[in-house]
């Protein structure tokens, strides 16, 4: 086991979900490094942003606004395969795009806590 395959195995267990699949990542990249470092470089730089949009469209009641920019980390995070954060951007999207404001504070605590979460695994990973 690698390196990076173990801090991504044991920060899966600590978490108790997959918030990266590395095995599909490395597919995807076709195994290239460089590829796969550089796309974990732009996830690092775009989370502190993601997060404050997330919350300033909650903050605002702005259904529209939480729709779009969950559309864009779903996607983003998907490229990645960060699962968890697929899953924490389309639960709060699918509230803003129902227009559904009850239930967006913790749908926004579960998503800030899954990138977050993500966010340490992948600055662990690039420190090997």
């Amino acid at each position: 086991m690698s390196e990076q395959e173990r801090i991504v195995s044991e920060a899966n267990a600590k978490a108790g979900v997959q918030l990266l699949n590395l095995q599909g990542l490395e597919a995807a990249c076709l195994n290239k490094q460089e590829l796969i470092s550089r796309l974990l470089e732009i996830f690092q730089e775009q989370v502190p942003g993601w997060i404050a949009e997330i919350k300033a469209s909650v903050d605002a009641a702005d259904p529209q606004r939480i729709r779009q920019i969950c559309h864009t980390i779903k996607g983003a995070t998907a490229a990645i395969h960060a699962n968890e954060c697929v899953k924490a951007a389309e639960a709060l999207g699918i509230l803003g795009r129902e227009g559904i404001m009850e239930g967006t504070e913790e749908a926004k605590d579960r998503f800030v806590s899954v990138i977050e979460q993500t966010k340490d695994l992948v600055a662990s990973m690039q420190a090997t």
